[in-house]
């Protein structure tokens, strides 16, 4: 009858924030707030608050890759890229890729669609998912300030590539775009879905008025 509380990467860790978060966190009956600082600094916050404190193993990556979107035009961003980048997300434009973006509420069969290639993609990659529910809460709970929403990338009408953002605006500060998920087919693997994938988020985030698009990372 007990759970915990998850927040990764959390963005001011103040005593205001453990403070409200002990108060709802005693009426829901949760355990602990297990947090993935962006910074070891942030842990000083946590010490200095009065918190028990217990070092655990870090869910997410450590290190990113955050693209800076702010007065950088789509050329101009296409030009940084590696040429071999450039020229994938030329040849998927080409071969017909096309892109769509399930921003609204989400349908049960692009849900599906969405956690078959999950699954596919990490028995070929070898990594483990997150429960099926985990994915279906994402996309279930949003704001006027934040979303996650899937993208796909089709081919021949088939989906065969797929990503998970989301898109958040802070009360104070500039918007962002995180890529979070990613899934992919063996299919069609020549025609570079993915590439076309990745630029036409970074397009959609640029004209949502967002300051960065972070890639999330990977442990080294």
């Amino acid at each position: 009858g007990f759970h915990y509380w998850y927040c990764p990467r959390p963005l001011a860790l103040t005593e205001s924030f453990f403070g409200e978060a002990k108060k709802v966190a005693n009426q829901e009956r949760s355990v602990f707030l297990k947090i993935d600082p962006a910074e070891e600094s942030a842990m000083e916050v946590v010490h200095a608050a009065g918190n028990m404190v217990r070092l655990a193993h870090a869910v997410q990556p450590r290190q990113s890759i955050v693209l800076d979107l702010i007065g950088r035009s789509g050329d101009e961003l296409l030009a940084a890229m590696h040429e071999k980048t450039r020229y994938n997300i030329r040849l998927a434009e080409r071969r017909g890729v096309s892109i769509t973006n399930q921003e609204s509420r989400i349908k049960e069969e692009d849900f599906e669609t969405f956690w078959n290639l999950m699954q596919e993609t990490a028995v070929r990659d070898g990594f483990r998912t997150h429960p099926r529910e985990y994915y279906a809460k994402m996309l279930a709970v949003r704001s006027d300030r934040f979303s996650n929403e899937l993208f796909f990338a089709e081919y021949g009408g088939e989906v065969v590539a797929a990503a998970l953002v989301n898109f958040y605006r802070p009360l104070s500060g500039a918007a962002s775009a995180t890529y979070l998920h990613g899934a992919s087919s063996r299919a069609h693997r020549g025609v570079m879905a993915p590439h076309l994938l990745q630029w036409r988020i970074i397009q959609e985030a640029k004209k949502r008025g967002c300051a960065v698009y972070d890639f999330w990372g990977i442990d080294e």
